[in-house]
Parts: C-alpha cells; sequence; structure tokens
C-alpha cells in the first residue's frame, strides 16, 4: 500500500500548499482519493508527482468543509467515471462564526445537486471494497444543545444551518476510512473534530479484533492549549500505534508537543509525502 500527500498546510519543493488535504491511496491495484483540498491545487501537485488523477477508480469526501471538498468540481471535470462516496449528513450547511458574523465553510454551493449522479451517499459502516472501509464517526461524545441565536458565538464555534435554525455542529458527516494491510490497520481521519482518540475507538468499535499500525491526518488541535494536546499526545503514546503522520488542522505548536510525547513514532504531513505502508 502507498499513499501520496497531494495537499497539506506545509509542503515540499515546488509543489503547492494550502489550508486543505487530498491523499492518492494505492491499494490492491485500486487508486483512491481521500478528500480534494480547497482548490484545484491536487491537479497540480498530482502532475508534478506523476499521478494520474483521470485513473483513480473511488473517491471518499471525509467531511463537508470547504477545506477537504471545494477539489470536487476540478475532480469531476478531470475524471469521468470515478464516484464520491460520503455521508447522507453531508450538506451544504456548514458554518464558522466570526462574532457576530458567520463565515459559510461548507461544500460549494450547487455542489451536491450539479454533480449529483457522481456522488454516492451512505449512512452506516461501509465496505468500499476488499479491504476498505468507511466508518462514521460517533457523535455519542460530542453531542450537543440547540442554539436559537446565530449570532455572538466566539470566533471558530462551528455551526450548522438547517433552514433558519443554527446548531452547534456534531460532525455527524464526518467519517473515517480504513486500510486492512498485513501489518495491520491503516486510518486516515482527516480532521478528528471529535476528537483523535475517539477516531481510535470508533476503529476498535468496528474492528475489535485487529491493531492500528498507521494513524494518519489532520487531529485539529492548531487553537488547542498546550496542555490539552500534552494529554492527548500522552494517550496516544500509550496506544500499540506504530506510526503517527499529522499535520494540517493540527498546526506546528501543536505538532512539536506531540512529538516530545511521540518522539520517533511521530511524522509530519506535507504535500509530496510519500508514505510505503
Amino acid at each position: 500500500m502507498k499513499a501520496t500527500i497531494l495537499v497539506d498546510s506545509t509542503r515540499a519543493g515546488n509543489l503547492k500548499a494550502e489550508w486543505g488535504l487530498c491523499i492518492y491511496v494505492e491499494y490492491n491495484r485500486k487508486k483512491i482519493l481521500i478528500d480534494t483540498g480547497a482548490s484545484s491545487n491536487f491537479l497540480k501537485n498530482a502532475k508534478m508527482c506523476g499521478i494520474s488523477i483521470k485513473d483513480v477508480d473511488a473517491g471518499i469526501l471525509s467531511h463537508a468543509h470547504y477545506d477537504h471538498s471545494n477539489g470536487l468540481e476540478p475532480f469531476f471535470k478531470e475524471n469521468s467515471t470515478a464516484k464520491f462516496y460520503l455521508l447522507k449528513t453531508c450538506k451544504e450547511n456548514c458554518y464558522s462564526s466570526r462574532r457576530f458574523h458567520n463565515r459559510y465553510i461548507g461544500i460549494k454551493k450547487g455542489t451536491l445537486e450539479k454533480y449529483k449522479d457522481r456522488f454516492e451517499y451512505i449512512d452506516d459502516t461501509y465496505k468500499l471494497m476488499d479491504g476498505v472501509t468507511l466508518i462514521p464517526h460517533s457523535v455519542e461524545d460530542a453531542a450537543k444543545p440547540e442554539i436559537t441565536s446565530a449570532l455572538g458565538h466566539p470566533k471558530g464555534t462551528l455551526l450548522i444551518k438547517n433552514g433558519k435554525s443554527w446548531q452547534f455542529d456534531n460532525f455527524d458527516h464526518e467519517q473515517i476510512a480504513v486500510f486492512d494491510t498485513e501489518k495491520g490497520l491503516v486510518v486516515f481521519t482527516s480532521c478528528a473534530h471529535n476528537g483523535v482518540l475517539n477516531t481510535i475507538k470508533d476503529v476498535r468499535r468496528v474492528f475489535p479484533d485487529k491493531q492500528i499500525f498507521t494513524l494518519a491526518g489532520g487531529f485539529h488541535l492548531h487553537r488547542k492549549s498546550e496542555e490539552y494536546v500534552a494529554q492527548i499526545g500522552k494517550a496516544l503514546a500509550e496506544t500499540e500505534i506504530k506510526q503517527i503522520y499529522t499535520g494540517h488542522c493540527t498546526g506546528e505548536r501543536s505538532f512539536e508537543i506531540l512529538k516530545k510525547c511521540l518522539g520517533p513514532r511521530l511524522y509530519h504531513l506535507h504535500a509530496g509525502l510519500i508514505m510505503q505502508l
């Protein structure tokens, strides 16, 4: 199994970097794209890496945020056959509070309707193909009450708009991609909004008899306190996971804190990184 990071917040060489994530996976002679980043930069980076997006067999959308989905339209224009698999709860309704103003951060408006024939909606744990499983994040530990006001929330509060009603986002639109290998499970969690430790718990719930060998993706720690990040690092260090790759929404400061806890088990994601798994 081989994974190439096409988009991340950092880069190598002449590749494009942006606030987003896109991962190209080669697994059992199949080519799978996880997310598309925030623009068409994944196409440019793929070309520089010698990767043909036209050959992708299937796409996985991890969740309904722009930094993982804004490349969908460029993808569909480049690849005429592959479908993207996403949860039924993925809608064009995600916002971020900016204190008395809510900024839209979701899938580009109109995309789900314009390309409706290219999407496959799922609502539970799903076997994409032999050895590849999609697991929805459990929201039990993240359930939040409905809110009645759209304004006045701290900067960065993530919201869902349903009609005229606003709710805190519980990320029921987020899913995990799991690949079964001879070494163990390889887990891609694009942002882990409900917590990277909950991501691990979700995977163990579905695969109680298998070990996680590799965990890769953003951990959404860029706004967390040093104490909180250190607690996450210590908890990760106590797991059986041999390789942990993170970048994107983890943040550089949090990465350095995690590194103190995890040492050589922790690797930095960047555009152009090739992971032999």
